[in-house]
C-alpha cells in the first residue's frame, strides 16, 4: 500500500478506521505470495 491508497481509504470511509490503516513503505513488485515479500511483511509486523 502506498500514501495515495491510505488517502483514498481515509477519504472514503469514517474517521474511526483512520488509525487502523498503516502504510508499511513495501513496493509494488512483488508475486501473491512471494518469499521475499512474506519475508518484508513478516518484520515489518514484527512476528
Amino acid at each position: 500500500m502506498e500514501n495515495k491508497h491510505k488517502e483514498l481509504i481515509n477519504h472514503n470511509s469514517s474517521k474511526s478506521y483512520h488509525h487502523k490503516v498503516t502504510v508499511l513503505e513495501i513496493p509494488d513488485k512483488y508475486k501473491y505470495y512471494q518469499k521475499e515479500l512474506i519475508d518484508i511483511l513478516e518484520s515489518k509486523i514484527n512476528l
